[in-house]
């Protein structure tokens, strides 16, 4: 990753935020108080710092603070996680992501959320993908375009584009306009 696809990247995550939150806070504010938004400043920080061998040290302190963090707030997503810019994440507590997993664009998760393997694969995330609290997908699936997968719902199979699915099993309950 170079410095210009870094700060590309951790300008997308900002302007998600903002987006989310629907006020225009500095950078600064977001780091100090919210938690949530450390978790990803740091997570960036680490997938940079890794890929320059000359940073070595600092990607260890900075690998540090972040495994305390997320291991304090009781989320699990290693830090070599494929994850594109605009990420959000909405009160961080237990989150598992699998360390093989794709996650596209401007990416929205909740508590409780799991992306995991169960033998068959791991899913793959595209863009635009929204999950609500407590949303698992398992298996190699592969989580369209604009989907919103809703509060509770286990996602076993793959979804269509734009969809909004809820349930255990998920199924899909209506377009997403």
């Amino acid at each position: 990753m170079t410095l210009r696809q870094f700060i590309q990247i951790c300008n997308e995550d900002k302007t998600q935020w903002r987006k989310e939150l629907g006020k225009n806070i500095n950078f600064f504010f977001l780091f100090i108080f919210l938690r949530e938004y450390r978790i990803v400043v740091l997570f960036r920080m680490c997938a940079y710092l890794r890929s320059h061998w000359y940073f070595f040290f600092i990607y260890c302190i900075v690998r540090l603070f972040y495994r305390h963090l997320t291991l304090s707030n009781g989320v699990d997503i290693p830090s070599h996680v494929e994850i594109g810019g605009g990420w959000v994440i909405h009160h961080c507590n237990g989150i598992v992501i699998h360390p093989q997993a794709r996650i596209g664009k401007n990416f929205v998760i909740r508590s409780g959320c799991v992306i995991g393997y169960n033998g068959g694969g791991v899913p793959v995330i595209c863009d635009n993908v929204i999950f609500g609290v407590h949303a698992t997908v398992i298996g190699g699936v592969i989580i369209e375009a604009g989907c919103i997968i809703g509060a509770g719902a286990v996602v076993t199979k793959s979804t269509e584009p734009n969809g909004i699915y809820a349930g255990v099993p998920a199924r899909r309950i209506k377009e997403r306009v």
